[in-house]
């Protein structure tokens, strides 16, 4: 919710706090850029201080940064806001995850780790839906401060709950780093940070542009657009719910991953590039994001797989984020980049599964070293 609240926010943000479109955009992808850099020492501190403490801690971040957000009077007041959010989303980006895989069992491990796959897209579709009317209730300096509150109370909340949790002592630095370098030195690790790496520039670039290119190619009014758009995003969140069914009905995970880039290849292509109908576009965004959704559980379903004893799942998850995070942080500047340079949308599409075709290779590469273990 804390990424999903800025897009629909931005016009407000810029005319009250003077902000320049590239200022503008750094609100927007700060998040990414903390994580692309932060995700693997989030691991080791994860490790160093416990997985519970740092997932509390991160949702005093959030609600620290979104609280300061409220009351900020410029663009640089508001960006370190965002920054200090960015801590905290990436601190529970490692530690959610772990204590999620130490809490279920070996048989549903595969199933909790693709509900908690799927906090993105709900989480952003919520948001898109929920802030124009409280937008034009309460301002964006007043979402800002409700979301602030929410998130102290899921902090209250995880600080009850975390307690009889079978989670891990506080470990020291020197065992923290080992745990680090053993995660890796191991290619399972860079190979599902590279799937899902791969998979974010894909889904984030298609999602970012997406209100902008169904209002200039199908002449949507904004508003419109930006429930359509909430719409894909959401129904990548089942999408992640399946790829937990598949892997948990024994499907290889390598060939899920391939299903999924198969997908975002083609379907992505053809949305952009075909002279088709605007329904038939939209259909085909549906299915992009739905059968893209099996990436991200299959991709963290992975990481207890990967880790060689339960106290490396934290490293091994901030190296997934490090690279999930890239992702998001090179797609939408990619994309828009490459559209401008050539001529379009149209233009742009074959980015979509000439990136697939690389995320095949590393999803038959990854089935190889679980075939070899």
């Amino acid at each position: 919710m804390q990424v999903g609240k800025v897009p629909p926010a931005l016009p407000a943000l810029r005319l009250e706090l003077g902000l320049g479109l590239v200022t503008a955009g750094w609100v927007v992808s700060i998040f990414g850029a903390t994580s692309a850099f932060f995700g693997i020492a989030a691991g080791i501190a994860a490790d160093r201080l416990g997985r519970p403490q740092m997932l509390v801690l991160g949702l005093f971040c959030l609600a620290l940064g979104s609280g300061l957000g409220g009351f900020s009077q410029s663009g640089a007041l508001l960006l370190g806001a965002r920054a200090i959010e960015g801590i905290g989303f990436v601190a529970i980006g490692v530690s959610a995850p772990s204590l999620i895989a130490l809490a279920a069992s070996a048989a549903d491990q595969r199933i909790a780790l693709a509900l908690w796959g799927s906090y993105m897209p709900t989480g952003m579709a919520a948001m898109m839906l929920l802030a124009p009317p409280l937008l034009s209730r309460v301002g964006w300096r007043g979402l800002w401060l409700a979301e602030a509150g929410l998130l102290l109370l899921v902090m209250l909340a995880a600080i009850a709950i975390l307690r009889p949790v079978r989670g891990q002592q506080p470990r020291t630095t020197a065992w923290a780093w080992r745990d680090v370098r053993s995660a890796l030195v191991l290619p399972g690790p860079w190979l599902l940070a590279a799937g899902f790496g791969l998979y974010t520039v894909q889904w984030m670039a298609v999602m970012s542009w997406l209100p902008t290119f169904l209002v200039d190619a199908a002449a949507i009014s904004l508003g419109n657009a930006a429930i359509l758009t909430a719409v894909a995003v959401l129904i990548n969140a089942p999408g992640n719910w399946f790829g937990g069914f598949l892997l948990h009905r024994g499907l290889p995970r390598w060939l899920v991953l391939v299903l999924a880039e198969i997908s975002l290849g083609l379907f992505g292509y053809e949305m952009f590039a075909a002279a088709l109908p605007d329904a038939t576009k939209y259909a085909l965004l549906l299915a992009f994001s739905f059968f893209g959704g099996m990436l991200p559980s299959a991709t963290l379903a992975g990481v207890p797989v990967h880790a060689r004893t339960p106290e490396q799942i934290g490293a091994t998850n901030g190296v997934l984020v490090q690279g999930a995070n890239l992702g998001v942080l090179l797609g939408a500047p990619a994309f828009a980049a490459i559209a401008a340079a050539f001529g379009g949308w149209q233009s742009a599409a074959w980015l979509l599964p000439l990136v697939a075709s690389i995320g095949i290779t590393v999803a038959l590469t990854l089935g190889l070293v679980e075939r070899r273990a």
